[in-house]
């Protein structure tokens, strides 16, 4: 059994929110996995790149240094097989980071039972989020 919301917040520009997955383990623990959804900081640097729009290879160059806008969708993979009675997850994750371009990058997640939360990937893009 288990839960899923939504977490969100705007620091000096800098948004950002996670999947926030809460798992009973049928005794008396209850998990929770936090993963990345969404990622910006346009509200911080988005003007300072446009300060160049007269000049479009240093705001070129500014927002490829330095702005990025990365934003997902979860899916329960009801199909396939749940390890310590949780299905995986996908996450397909849209948008940019600098001149890195995500297009429905997918993202599988297993539960690990022994840790009692969902694994994020090495190479997920919107893992240890700061916002």
């Amino acid at each position: 059994m288990g839960f899923l919301t939504t977490h969100g917040d705007v620091h000096q520009g800098v948004s950002g929110s996670h999947y926030v997955l809460f798992h009973h383990n049928g005794g008396r623990k209850i998990g929770v996995s936090w993963l990345g959804e969404s990622h910006s900081n346009y509200g911080y640097y988005g003007d300072k790149c446009e300060i160049y729009e007269d000049e479009p290879k240093r705001q070129k160059d500014c927002v490829k240094n330095t702005l990025f806008d990365l934003d997902s969708k979860i899916k329960i993979l009801r199909d396939q097989t749940p390890n310590g009675g949780f299905y995986p997850i996908q996450i397909a994750v849209n948008g940019h980071s600098g001149q890195k371009k995500y297009r429905q990058q997918v993202y599988r997640m297993n539960f690990d039972a022994k840790s009692g939360k969902y694994i994020e990937p090495k190479n997920y893009v919107l893992k240890d989020i700061d916002y």
